[in-house]
């Protein structure tokens, strides 16, 4: 549903925007609060502030470069389902912790601020001989830790020896509750070999085994068991298994001839796996399996993690394949037709901004009928050659119909205006002699401004329709809707008063769509229950360039409205009047989405972002000053406790329909309404801590119009709804 302007000035809705948000430095007292019990989203606790360089500040030094001299090598690892940032330290029997310097610290000022977690450094050498290591939280602001800081995992007396490589990792459910392993790593030495170990980093996990999956996601069972019994923080014991055996370092040789396997983790003595990777193994290639994340925490969801220890990426070691951020795109255009603000003149622009996006998916919402949709596709085409897009119309089905109760609704049987057919005459009558092009016709279309026209000169025949009986308001539902998608007078009266299903706007088409610069394989559409304006969610699978598929599911909700020009006209209310039964349609929408993303994608061990606007979002604290107001919170918290929001921990939240956006307040106005955030990417089955950055986008002015009101040019943005932006690191 989209934000409109409505004709009735003295009813019209309470502008939804307000004043503009601004990304304000310092974090300690800002708060973002869920308005209902049970959402988890410990956001204050998750703001980690921007690293600083440890530098001088006349020199700034931009080289990270892992030690190179010595005739070993050792390998430093997080796998810590955190926001903390780890580093590490590595000492002689003959050294001081004050004689040494943390080895990322010590690598050059353009190191990160320790490892982030599941992430590996490449290996790096040392001197052969026994060590000392401790691993110290780097807090990723102000000086960079020094060794002599307490530690949160430490390991001494380490013998490594000459042409050896140590892995050091840290393991744990928390930097208070951490351990720090070194492990050897088994080179792979055959030209047709390669050798895979397994370790067990999953929190919340008993031991577990891993081995050959029945099937490349799940469900899948075990059907060749590799490596049985494995503790957490640990490896499989040496031994002979019927695949083969496993050495001291726990590493097994496999006969692989560069072919696609599926491996699968169950809990020790089962079969019935909870995670399943399929990927190609290279011969002669030594592999790290990881079951890394905590069960149970859609922060940091279990997952597979392979590691190929023959290569590097910079300072880290490959891990799931290339290293590929995906750019995720929410684009809310908020093309409402007859009514819309600048329709015309937007679209063109809109077009052309699309196009030059710099995402790798972009989920365009609010943009109402297949023919738009398509222009807007063969505009972008070049930059997104793959979409997905699916056309409804007035006999489509509802893919899960149930109300609250688990109900059906009846079908409808009667046209919406059969009981106020003098009173849709009039007000059609009254549209046909004022307010259409051409005028005094049946094939007229509504002219633009619709809105004003409507108020100056059709109030009084419309109003009847928006008295207490619900016939007349469904009547008025039908006329609203056709009247905002150019419907001609001759269709909207024969429709309205003829067709029991005319209760959709564009005549029931879809407003959203998917484009991708890369494949999407066996797009599908799910169509929820919803009130004047379809709704549906597009799950686009999209092939990314390293291996990974992601599931991008795309969709707008329905629109809540509290006023008399919006009266609730479906039957998904709850049995309630006005906003609450909007805001219950609303909230039923939010658990369905959730269901069908879980069933689609959670269940099967599938990556996905869930992508769009969801008419609801938190209420935001810098201090003691409100910057967000809350709007229909209950759905947010159900779709950001399933989902968490992705965004880095540093970000501050702003509005994405803020009240100075200039279609809503024109220039020298004074703003009024609300700032909100109701456009939003959230993932599932992808740690936090792969959200690399989130910004809003189509924020400054991009066309001039002329004022509606005062005849004044000005320029204005692209939407009343900002764009989100969220770039995501994917392994495979």
């Amino acid at each position: 549903m989209v934000t409109m302007r409505f004709f009735i000035a003295t009813l019209a809705l309470t502008g939804l925007a307000l004043q503009g948000c601004q990304l304000i430095g310092g974090i300690e007292e800002r708060t973002l609060v869920l308005q209902d019990a049970g959402a988890d989203n410990d956001w204050e606790a998750d703001v980690q502030p921007e690293a600083e360089a440890d530098v001088e500040p006349d020199v700034i030094d931009t080289t990270c470069e892992l030690p190179t001299v010595g005739n070993a090598s050792m390998r430093i690892g997080n796998l810590i389902p955190s926001l903390d940032r780890v580093e590490f330290c590595i000492k002689s029997a003959n050294q001081t912790w004050q004689d040494v310097k943390p080895i990322l610290a010590g690598s050059g000022g353009g190191c990160p601020r320790g490892l982030a977690y599941r992430s590996l450094s490449a290996a790096f050498d040392v001197q052969a001989g026994v060590y000392d290591v401790i691993a110290v939280h780097d807090p990723a602001t102000g000086s960079r830790p020094a060794c002599t800081v307490t530690p949160i995992a430490e390991a001494s007396q380490i013998v490594i020896s000459e042409g050896e490589t140590m892995s050091l990792l840290v393991f744990g459910d928390s930097r208070s509750n951490a351990s720090l392993r070194a492990l050897k790593e088994t080179k792979s030495i055959g030209v047709n070999e390669t050798t895979v170990r397994f370790l067990h980093a999953l929190v919340g996990a008993s031991s577990l085994d891993m081995g050959v999956g029945s099937a490349d996601e799940l469900p899948a069972d075990i059907i060749s068991p590799v490596f049985s019994s494995v503790g957490f923080a640990g490896i499989a014991e040496a031994g002979n298994t019927p695949t083969g055996r496993i050495d001291e370092n726990g590493y097994l040789k496999l006969e692989v001839s560069g072919g696609v396997i599926a491996f699968a983790v169950a809990n020790n003595g089962s079969t019935a796996s909870f995670m399943v990777k399929s990927d190609k193994y290279d011969r002669g290639v030594s592999y790290s399996f990881f079951a890394a994340g905590r069960k149970g925490d859609r922060k940091f969801p279990p997952e597979i993690m392979i590691c190929d220890e023959m290569k590097a990426d910079g300072i880290y070691t490959r891990c799931g394949g290339l290293p590929l951020t995906m750019t995720v795109d929410a684009a809310n255009l908020q093309l409402a037709g007859a009514f819309g603000p600048y329709d015309k003149e937007r679209i063109p622009a809109i077009q052309s901004a699309i196009a030059s996006l710099p995402s790798d998916v972009v989920c365009v919402h609010e943009s109402w009928g297949g023919s738009l949709r398509d222009g807007i596709a063969a505009a972008a085409a070049s930059k997104f050659p793959h979409k997905a897009s699916f056309n409804y119309d007035l006999d489509s089905l509802v893919d899960d119909a149930t109300d609250q109760s688990g109900n059906d609704p009846p079908e409808w049987t009667e046209a919406p205006c059969a009981q106020s057919d003098t009173k849709i005459a009039a007000a059609l009558d009254c549209i046909k002699a004022n307010c259409v092009e051409p005028l005094g016709s049946e094939d007229g279309i509504p002219k633009v401004p619709l809105s004003s026209c409507l108020t100056s000169k059709c109030m009084a025949s419309m109003l009847p329709l928006l008295g207490p009986d619900s016939n007349d308001n469904a009547c008025y539902s039908c006329l609203f809707g056709n009247l905002a998608a150019f419907e001609t007078v001759g269709y909207i009266r024969d429709q309205c008063s003829h067709n029991p299903k005319a209760r959709f706007a564009h005549r029931g088409d879809s407003g959203v769509m998917v484009l991708s610069k890369h494949p999407v394989k066996n797009p599908e559409s799910w169509v929820l229950a919803s009130t004047e304006w379809r709704v549906n969610i597009v799950r686009a699978p999209v092939s990314l360039p390293n291996g990974a598929v992601v599931d991008v599911y795309c969709t707008q909700l329905t629109t809540p409205a509290d006023s008399i020009t919006r009266p609730y006209t479906g039957q998904y209310g709850d049995g309630k009047k006005g906003l609450e039964a909007w805001r219950s349609e609303l909230y039923l929408q939010a658990h369905k989405l959730v269901s069908y993303v879980q069933s689609k994608s959670e269940t099967r061990g599938r990556k996905a972002v869930v992508v769009g606007s969801i008419y609801s979002g938190p209420e935001y604290y810098d201090g003691e000053k409100k910057i967000l107001e809350a709007v229909n919170p209950e759905a947010f918290n159900t779709v950001s406790t399933a989902f968490p929001l992705a965004v880095p921990a540093s970000y501050v939240p702003v509005c994405t329909l803020c009240n100075d956006n200039l279609i809503l307040a024109e220039p020298g106005s004074t703003p009024s309404g609300a700032s909100t955030w109701q456009t939003f990417v959230f993932l599932s089955g992808i740690p936090i801590t792969a959200v690399e950055n989130a910004e809003r986008f189509w924020t400054e002015p991009a066309l001039e119009v002329e004022s509606v009101d005062t005849g004044n040019k000005y320029a204005i943005p692209l939407s009343t709804h900002y764009g989100f932006r969220s770039i995501i690191r994917v392994l495979k």
